[in-house]
C-alpha cells in the first residue's frame, strides 16, 4: 500500500508541474508570436539597427522561454516512464512470474491453495493500481 500512496504523491507533483508548465509554454508562445508579428510589420527601410537588435533581443528570450517549457514537459514525461518502469513494470513481473509458478503446480496435479490465490488477486490488484495512476497522468496530459 506504501507504493501506491508514494505513486500518487508523484502523481500530484507530476501534475503540478505540469499544469505549471504547461501555462507557461502558453505565455512563452505567446510572447513569441508578439514578437514574431512586429517583425512582420517593421519597414526595414526605416528601422534602425538599434531597433533590430532590441527585436533581436526579445525574439531570443522568448525562444529561450520555449526552450525552458518544453524541457519541463520532457522531465515530465521521463518521470512519467520512470514511474512505470519502476513500479508497474516490476509488479507486472512479480504477478506474471507467481501465476507462471501456480500454473506449474496445477499442471503436476496440485490445486492452487486459498494463499495462493490471495497472492495472486493483491499482485493483480496493486498493478492494477499502478496502470490506473498512469492511465489518470496519461489522461490528463491529453485533456489538455
Amino acid at each position: 500500500m506504501f507504493k501506491v500512496e508514494q505513486s500518487r504523491q508523484q502523481y500530484h507533483r507530476a501534475q503540478d508541474r505540469y499544469d505549471e508548465a504547461n501555462k507557461q509554454l502558453g505565455e512563452s508562445e505567446k510572447a513569441l508570436t508578439k514578437t514574431l508579428a512586429e517583425l512582420a510589420e517593421l519597414k526595414l527601410e526605416k528601422i534602425s539597427t538599434e531597433e533590430i537588435r532590441e527585436i533581436l533581443r526579445k525574439g531570443i528570450r522568448a525562444l529561450a522561454d520555449v526552450k525552458e517549457q518544453w524541457s519541463k514537459l520532457v522531465e515530465l514525461f521521463s518521470m512519467i516512464s520512470n514511474l512505470i518502469k519502476v513500479t508497474v513494470h516490476s509488479n507486472i513481473t512479480t504477478f506474471k512470474e507467481t501465476v507462471e509458478d501456480s500454473k506449474q503446480l496445477m499442471l503436476g496435479g496440485v490445486s492452487m491453495s486459498d494463499l495462493q490465490r490471495d497472492l495472486i488477486y493483491a499482485q493483480a490488484m496493486e498493478a492494477n493500481k499502478f496502470a490506473y495512476v498512469v492511465h489518470v497522468i496519461s489522461s490528463s496530459y491529453m485533456q489538455v
